[in-house]
């Protein structure tokens, strides 16, 4: 089997890609191909880098994904496991077994697109039979990348299977621990993400930061403090 990491990325968040390629990418070994997804830029693309026909910006996400998809049919990959750059990733559970369903993730409560469920964007499993049926739909950017995906593979019979061991930010522990058996955890920062590779001192001061995070955006709330220019510093 041909399996590949795709992170969707872009130069904006360079940082994000750096801190995916110091602390979790070198773990993937030869299990898998890792490729940072982003717009055609004004350089040549590094090693682990694709270059797609789309923009940048968060409305594109869904065309981006296309993209991803096209590009990963064309290189006759059998399993791509879409990744968002702010996730934590686990490789020795990502890549323990590969899934046997067709479309893997966080499965969220159905809704009018998706009856049967839709998985949230920060990282999910498609095979070469999802992908296909990705392939031949047009991007619809008026709606997020993961609801689009999961509207047309629900259109096709395609139900997404639920992975405890992926979640978002909004059910992750904001905790000093993750439990072992985690694959993919999203919304670190590149500052986060290399202190949690650091083991368990690294969760201690992942929570610290987020503390810290949040009481200042409290604060921020209840008294704005503005820079000369009028907008909000923080």
């Amino acid at each position: 089997m041909k399996v590949l990491l795709a992170v969707i990325s872009c130069e904006k968040f360079k940082d994000r890609a750096d801190a995916c390629r110091q602390t979790w990418v070198p773990q993937v070994g030869d299990r898998a191909d890792v490729k940072f997804c982003l717009a055609k830029q004004d350089r040549y693309p590094l090693a682990d880098e694709w270059f797609l026909d789309c923009d940048d910006s968060y409305q594109a996400l869904p065309a981006k994904v296309h993209a991803m998809v096209a590009r990963a049919l064309a290189n006759r990959y059998d399993y791509v496991c879409k990744l968002d750059d702010d996730c934590l990733v686990r490789p020795d559970n990502l890549l323990a077994e590969l899934p046997s369903a067709d479309f893997v993730g966080h499965v969220n409560a159905p809704d009018e697109a998706s009856p049967c469920g839709w998985v949230s964007g920060p990282g999910y499993w498609l095979s070469e039979k999802s992908m296909y049926h990705i392939l031949l739909a047009e991007p619809d950017c008026s709606t997020g990348e993961d609801r689009w995906v999961s509207a047309v593979l629900n259109r096709q019979g395609i139900y997404p299977v639920d992975d405890k061991n992926i979640y978002p930010a909004a059910v992750s522990p904001r905790i000093n621990a993750v439990h072992p058996h985690t694959k993919i955890c999203s919304e670190f920062s590149p500052v986060e993400l290399l202190a949690a590779h650091k083991g368990p001192s690294g969760w201690q001061q992942r929570a610290a930061m987020r503390r810290e995070w949040e009481t200042r955006k409290r604060m921020q709330a209840a008294s704005p403090i503005r820079r000369g220019d009028g907008s909000l510093f923080f």
